[in-house]
């Protein structure tokens, strides 16, 4: 069985206008007419078959166009359809188009011929453009226009039907008539044919569409021939060259650490600091990652010295602790867990205290903080700087038992 080719089809429910769409994208759509297979639009807009595909994928995403086989009917079109040449100002009708039985059958004074033709131009009315009813090109000006309207009024005015009975096609006469004054009034106001002009999509005519080709051939030209340039200056200036990589070794970091490739991306940071330490950007960039490194390194060691202080090991948990402040001496959690644990263990409080101290200068926000500081203190019979720190404490922490029953001892003595 011979496979059934898919055809492209513009959906009738998208509105063009607020879709940013590539040279490519407008290109292509421009020639889907919902009969064209994907190897014909290939043909038709020169570029292979793997590329079209790829330029149609987008446009499917972008809601713009759903793919059928050429076996289903194509959905109906959003855009106007194309304009047929027209003899005597009338458009040419197609073949396949159905007149409704009941408008055919209407009893008044048009012939066969007649009655298509307004039935055929009324269903069209929301579909073609100003300029497509009128038959003027887009830049036509304000005295062709109005020569247009003329000669098709002729066609369509109220009087020229009145020796006529018109039954249910005179609304249809009406209806016509008024939408060619208003494409006449639109396109002779300079400030609305603007407004007109940038609120519909117009099918690229194929001197448009050369000229927008070129022109983007034109600025990818000159983007290659601005990046030569730039590769050439950079080459003969050493102080151009550093700064080009010190922004590559940036660049790297900033990816690197994306990827959570910390010590990778520190050591590019630091390269790019190193080639120009001037970009604070590149500086914040080797503290940031730094940080972000050391956290974690420790992170594991400070989960085991976790666990241990759970289990009251308390030998166990400052082995573990003294390495993450021996590796992250800033580190606030790590120096508060210390002194805790060597507290517990009854180590000397001078050590104590200097852990204990160097945890309120790094997480002064943290309670327990204070309170390890207020027991250093206690025990070295520093009662009024005891007191400071259990209130600190309380104050952080409301609900902190443990220091408001210290609080209270140094205060009542019970």
């Amino acid at each position: 069985m011979t496979d059934i080719p898919i055809v492209p089809s513009l959906r009738s429910d998208v509105d063009l206008t607020r879709v940013s769409l590539s040279v490519d994208d407008m290109f292509l759509v421009s020639r889907i007419d919902g009969r064209s297979s994907v190897a014909d639009l290939a043909v038709l807009i020169g570029k292979k078959a793997d590329e079209t595909q790829k330029i149609l994928e987008r446009l499917v995403e972008l809601g713009l166009v759903s793919l059928g086989r050429g076996s289903v009917p194509p959905p109906r079109r959003s855009r106007p359809p194309p304009k047929p040449e027209s003899t005597g100002g009338v458009f040419e009708i197609p073949d396949n188009f159905i007149f409704p039985v009941g408008l055919m059958q209407d009893k008044n004074d048009l012939d066969v011929n007649t009655r298509k033709r307004i039935i055929w131009i009324h269903e069209n009315l929301e579909k073609w453009t100003y300029y497509e009813l009128l038959e003027v090109d887009r830049k036509a000006d304000k005295e062709a226009v109005k020569k247009a309207y003329r000669e098709r009024s002729k066609d369509w005015h109220p009087d020229g039907f009145r020796a006529k009975k018109l039954g249910a096609f005179k609304k249809l006469v009406e209806a016509v008539f008024k939408r060619l004054t208003e494409a006449q009034r639109v396109l002779t106001d300079v400030k609305a044919r603007l407004a007109y002009d940038q609120s519909v999509v117009f099918e690229p005519t194929e001197e448009e569409m050369k000229e927008l080709l070129w022109r983007a051939g034109a600025e990818e030209r000159e983007k290659r021939r601005e990046e030569e340039r730039l590769q050439k200056r950079i080459a003969k200036n050493p102080v151009l060259l550093k700064k080009q990589q010190a922004k590559e070794f940036y660049e790297a970091a900033l990816a690197l650490e994306a990827e959570g490739k910390l010590m990778e991306a520190r050591r590019q940071a630091q390269m790019a600091v190193a080639y120009d330490p001037k970009p604070t950007e590149y500086v914040a960039l080797v503290e940031r990652i730094s940080d972000l490194a050391v956290d974690h390194r420790i992170a594991p060691i400070l989960k085991r010295a976790k666990y241990h202080e759970s289990m009251t090991q308390w030998d166990e948990a400052m082995e573990y602790l003294s390495e993450a402040v021996r590796v992250a001496p800033d580190n606030g959690t790590a120096r508060l867990r210390l002194a805790y644990n060597m507290l517990m263990a009854r180590q000397d409080i001078d050590e104590v205290m200097r852990h204990a101290q160097k945890a309120v200068v790094l997480v002064p926000e943290d309670a327990e903080a204070h309170y390890v500081a207020g027991r250093c203190c206690e025990a070295k019979d520093m009662e009024k700087n005891a007191k400071k720190h259990y209130e600190e404490a309380l104050r952080l922490r409301p609900n902190f038992q443990d220091a408001k029953k210290r609080l209270n001892k140094l205060k009542w003595g019970f």
